[in-house]
């Protein structure tokens, strides 16, 4: 650590997280940080690409190194171990929701259309992401001078996961996990050599180089730090709840959601690529809505009626930025499109209020469908 003194221990104070801009057009390894920077034009000026991302609460980098016994006859203990296997690398953070900015950034379509589109095409698939680490009892937005941070990296990462949690009594959040080829620690954070590789060959990019910036305290609009439950807007369609209706008269009342969109990955692989040479998503990508709500009257209904006249319905999720009267300028809204109920639970217990959870599932579409996931974001 550039410094005077080693650190005894670093807490959220010394943290920030950042993302890389994706893999440039025609490239199939991302690494470019700076605006000028190409396949043939390696010069590490122009604009800073690299964005911090807002309101992170936690951030884990996790390695997993798979190696394979080496064992022979006449001796009982293994002669060896080799690394055959791409190591397993991800990123799991979780950040209080507010406008969009950090799905953006991340590489999600937050303008309404299909959530996953610049996934699907590649446009905003693979990044790199950044770990900043300033000195023991510094905030890591004062640190002015690159060279005073530390940062612990991964190259060529790729959403797997993303969920969104809003209930009663907390401020809604998402967390997310990336999975990726390359995992990088730096001692200073500036003019350093991108934890990208190329996934033809495994090799790092040596010409294409970075630089964080400086952090700096980020909101969404208004300086909104956080969502509120109370400003959270629902729109479920009454028959949707099958025994229980979701709104209108006599509604259950909705006390959390749950959004999972898991997009699982499959490694490609072949002779002479160490790492993988892409990772794709695994379809079907089915994601799943967890709505759970205090129990209070039936709807009339039977899986006779549902066998006969199955339907899928349109949902949406509107959290406003905070009004006293619950009509402030929306912050994100995500839409849960062609969706059916596919799992109900009654709970009742003594010295409880009884429940109910509700699952319903959605299959994400094409890039130009409105099926599945939407969100529009106000950044």
């Amino acid at each position: 650590m550039p410094g005077t003194s080693p650190r005894t221990r670093l807490i959220f104070q010394n943290l920030n997280l950042y993302v890389g801009p994706a893999a440039l057009s025609g490239q199939s390894a991302t690494g470019a940080m700076f605006a000028t920077q190409g396949a043939n034009q390696p010069a590490n000026t122009g604009n800073n690409l690299i964005a911090e991302l807002a309101n992170i609460q936690s951030a884990s980098v996790n390695v997993g190194i798979n190696r394979t016994d080496l064992n022979v006859f006449g001796q009982l203990n293994r002669v060896g171990q080799i690394i055959i296997a791409p190591p397993t690398i991800s990123l799991d953070f979780s950040y209080n929701l507010t406008d969009g900015y950090n799905e953006q950034m991340m590489g999600f379509n937050t303008n309404g259309g299909s959530f996953i589109s610049g996934i699907l095409t590649k446009v905003s698939d693979s990044k790199n992401y950044f770990l900043s680490i300033s000195q023991q009892g510094v905030d890591d937005d004062a640190v002015a001078n690159p060279n005073q941070r530390d940062v612990l990296a991964v190259g060529n990462a790729f959403v797997s996961n993303y969920n969104v949690n809003v209930a009663v009594g907390q401020v809604a959040t998402a967390s997310v996990t990336v999975d990726a080829l390359n995992v990088v620690a730096y001692t200073g954070s500036s003019g350093l050599q991108t934890p990208a590789v190329n996934p033809q060959n495994s090799q790092r990019i040596s010409t294409w180089n970075f630089q964080l910036p400086q952090g700096q305290v980020l909101s969404g609009a208004n300086n909104v730090y956080a969502l509120r439950p109370g400003d959270v807007q629902l729109s479920f369609p009454t028959a949707a709840g099958f025994l229980v209706p979701l709104s209108g008269q006599n509604t259950v009342q909705v006390q959390s959601v749950g959004l999972s969109v898991p997009i699982s990955r499959e490694v490609l692989n072949a002779l002479g690529s160490p790492f993988g040479y892409s990772r794709e998503i695994q379809f079907p990508v089915n994601a799943t809505l967890n709505i759970r709500a205090l129990q209070t009257e039936l709807q009339p209904n039977s899986f006779t009626d549902l066998y006969c006249s199955d339907q899928a319905y349109n949902f949406a999720m509107t959290l406003r930025q905070p009004s006293c009267a619950g009509t402030g300028l929306v912050g994100i809204q995500y839409g849960f499109n062609q969706a059916k109920v596919t799992s109900m639970n009654f709970g009742n217990t003594i010295g409880g209020d009884s429940t109910v959870d509700i699952t319903v599932s959605a299959q994400l579409a094409g890039a130009t469908s409105l099926n599945g996931i939407t969100m529009s974001g106000s950044y």
